[in-house]
C-alpha cells in the first residue's frame, strides 16, 4: 500500500473543502479516491462498512444521523453498505430512510472486518475495539478522529 496517499487524498479533501464541497459529498468523494488509489476499485461494487449509527456516541438515538444519509449517498454509487451498531440492533422505519428498515447490524469481528473494502467511522462508540479494527481492515475513513485520539495510525487510515 503506498505511503503516498494519505497525504495526498488529506491535500484534496482540504481543497474540497475551501471550494465548499463539505458534508456527506466530501467523504462520499474521499472514500471514492481512497478506494481507488489503494485498492485499484472503484465505489460501484464495493463492500462498505458504517461504523455507528447513532447521532451521538454511546446512545441508541438514531433519527437525524447523517449515517443514514452516508448509507442511501454510497448506494446509490453501487456500494454494497452494511453498519455495525452496539446500540441499534436491527433498523426501524423511518420516514426518510424506509429502504434501510429492517436491516441488521453487522456482527464485529476480524472475519467479519476482513470481507470489507472499507470502514466508514461514523459515530465511535466505546464498545468498539478499535485496535481489532485498525489491524484488519484494509482502509479506514475516519470522520470522528477516534484513530488519531487513540494513537491508532496506519496508512490505511484517512481522516475525513
Amino acid at each position: 500500500m503506498p505511503a503516498f496517499v494519505v497525504p495526498r487524498l488529506t491535500v484534496a479533501l482540504d481543497q474540497l473543502q475551501r471550494k465548499g464541497i463539505n458534508g456527506s459529498r466530501i467523504l462520499i468523494l474521499g472514500l471514492t479516491v481512497a478506494l481507488d488509489q489503494l485498492q485499484r476499485k472503484g465505489i460501484n461494487g464495493s463492500r462498505i462498512l458504517i461504523l455507528g449509527l447513532t447521532y451521538k456516541q454511546n446512545i441508541d438515538y438514531f433519527h437525524e444521523s447523517p449515517a443514514l444519509k452516508l448509507i442511501s449517498l454510497i448506494e446509490k454509487r453501487g456500494a454494497h453498505v452494511d453498519y455495525h451498531d452496539p446500540h441499534i440492533p436491527i433498523l426501524p422505519l423511518t420516514r426518510e430512510y424506509a429502504d434501510v428498515a429492517g436491516r441488521i447490524s453487522a456482527s464485529f469481528s476480524a472475519a467479519s472486518i476482513a470481507g470489507y473494502d472499507a470502514v466508514v467511522i461514523a459515530t465511535d462508540h466505546n464498545a468498539v475495539d478499535y485496535s481489532v479494527l485498525v489491524a484488519i481492515a484494509r482502509l479506514i475513513v475516519d470522520t470522528r478522529n477516534i484513530c488519531r485520539r487513540t494513537a491508532f495510525d496506519g496508512p490505511h487510515i484517512v481522516a475525513a
